[in-house]
């Protein structure tokens, strides 16, 4: 006889249809399979539907009794004779629990215990037999069967167990259910932690780069705030240079430095300067030359220009850079109220570095400096009327208080 598709025997739960089985006579069943929305296999008890099972007896009219003590249950039953046959159901269906009679199935009755664990391995599987054979209990029990039930059985006892086994169904679908919402509960957890561990990885980097800037700042602050103390001190322009100087020599180390003071139109003259390493019979027209070439370029320069490379340096001042070829230089001018009152120029080679935070330092102390030089040249022009004030700047303090001084004391330059 040709076999109908499995989809044929499925219907609504308590509608029976009849199987074909491989030649034996129909047999009634009552189909009914749904999968738990977890994606668990099966579904929660309830009351109204208290387990799916399938039946695998040899015996018709004990197959008939037991299938219809547990619709009378409320239990959903598919009935089969054959192992074939139940392994077919098994590999469509999901069944909470099967009970099996090995003894009338050729021994082939506890292999379809395997089958059942590996389409829900929940299922329980429970052994009856006609027989009360200890041997044989003991042995369905050790081939993982959850009980034994000797036929025939009293319908109340036989319910009774078959209901406890559904209930060790239902308690393992219920702790699968809940190890799943744990093991989903860890991966958010896990992957939330990861995220917090970033963002305080990422805290502390931005706090430990905060707190060096502020280290770096308050650094700043202290050497400017020292210079200023030290210099506020000087009222005459020859002191206030020596001074200047010493103290750069004293912060940075070794170092050839030159201070430019403006003359007139736009022109600087040398007023003071350190020869570190320069050879000493020319670096007189070196200094020289470099008040007009570098100090006129740093008049409207409110930045402290900072070059690493003869090409940088050559963008700047074209083919005069090679006077200073392979150094490091830093140059500045000191403004006040708009007007450029001095210019600065520090270099050395470049196998001795200035650090890289000198440049701002010396942003600072520019600012410091111009505000002593207007000090300075406010007293001193302080006889003078306002526009006549304004129109001498440093000719007359120059004139007057440092011809003779700074020629001989610093046109030779300073020790370093």
């Amino acid at each position: 006889m040709r076999k109908r598709p499995l989809s044929a025997i499925q219907s609504d739960p308590g509608t029976e249809q009849s199987v074909p089985t491989s030649g034996h006579e129909p047999v009634s069943l009552t189909a009914h399979c749904e999968m738990d929305q977890t994606g668990l296999p099966g579904r929660s008890l309830s009351s109204q539907e208290t387990g799916r099972v399938l039946l695998v007896i040899p015996d018709e009219l004990e197959s008939k009794r037991i299938s219809a003590m547990l619709r009378a249950a409320g239990y959903a039953c598919d009935v089969v004779t054959r192992a074939a046959d139940a392994r077919i159901l098994i590999d469509s269906l999901m069944y909470d629990v099967m009970i099996v009679s090995p003894s009338q199935l050729d021994g082939h009755g506890m292999e379809l215990r395997h089958s059942l664990r590996r389409r829900n391995p929940i299922g329980r599987t429970v052994v009856v037999s006609q027989s009360s054979n200890f041997e044989e209990a003991v042995q369905a029990l050790r081939a993982g069967a959850v009980d034994f039930i000797p036929l025939p059985a009293e319908p109340s006892e036989f319910r009774a167990r078959i209901a406890k086994a559904l209930q060790l169904v239902d308690s393992d679908r219920r702790r699968e259910n809940h190890l799943a919402r744990m093991k989903n509960l860890c991966r958010r957890l896990h992957s939330t932690r990861n995220q917090v561990v970033g963002q305080i990885d990422t805290l502390c980097t931005d706090l430990a780069d905060a707190y060096q800037e502020m280290a770096e700042h308050m650094t700043q602050l202290a050497t400017v705030a020292e210079f200023s103390a030290i210099i506020r001190q000087e009222l005459d322009i020859e002191e206030l240079l020596r001074t200047v100087l010493e103290y750069v020599l004293r912060k940075i180390g070794p170092t050839n430095a030159a201070i430019y003071l403006p003359d007139h139109d736009d022109e600087f003259s040398l007023g003071a300067y350190v020869n570190y390493d320069c050879p000493k019979d020319t670096v007189d027209y070196l200094l020289d030359h470099l008040a007009g070439v570098i100090a006129p370029r740093l008049i409207d320069e409110t930045r402290v220009l900072e070059f690493t490379s003869n090409r940088a340096l050559e963008q700047w001042i074209g083919e005069d850079a090679t006077w200073l070829s392979d150094s490091h230089v830093l140059a500045f001018g000191c403004h006040h109220n708009d007007e450029c009152l001095a210019a600065i120029v520090l270099f050395r080679d470049t196998q001795t570095p200035f650090d890289a935070e000198l440049a701002a330092v010396l942003g600072h102390m520019s600012i410091v400096l111009a505000r002593q030089l207007a000090q300075i040249i406010h007293v001193h022009n302080r006889h003078l009327p306002d526009e006549e004030r304004a129109q001498q700047g440093w000719q007359s303090l120059w004139q007057d208080d440092c011809d003779d001084d700074l020629d001989d004391d610093y046109g030779g330059g300073m020790a370093a």
